[in-house]
């Protein structure tokens, strides 16, 4: 599952491309999935980091430290760039699929 931007989302979303273009039955169908997936993601996220504690012992729990939230951080530039630089991975493959074709 995939939100905008992200690379799941981005496969998912080559993937329903195609097969629109084979076979536009097929592709209706996974496209509520999509939608109701999403819906799902974006509830569970406003429920982990914006709802209230419920468990005691998560109340003395610290943030990151500034040395995890620059790692945090770093690995989220680089899942986002790779989703939004997609289009340099999925370049015209060419010769390599015609070899093995």
């Amino acid at each position: 599952m995939g939100l905008p931007l992200l690379n799941g989302f981005v496969g998912e979303f080559v993937i329903l491309q195609g097969t629109f273009m084979e076979k536009l039955e097929l592709a209706a169908w996974p496209c509520p999935e999509l939608i109701l997936a999403a819906a799902t993601w974006l509830w569970l996220y406003q429920r982990v980091f914006f709802g209230t504690v419920t468990n005691p012992k998560n109340e003395k729990l610290h943030d990151l430290t500034p040395r995890e939230l620059l790692y945090i951080r770093a690995a989220g530039h680089l899942w986002r760039s790779g989703s939004a630089l997609s289009q340099a991975f999925l370049s015209d493959p060419g010769a390599a699929v015609n070899q093995i074709v």
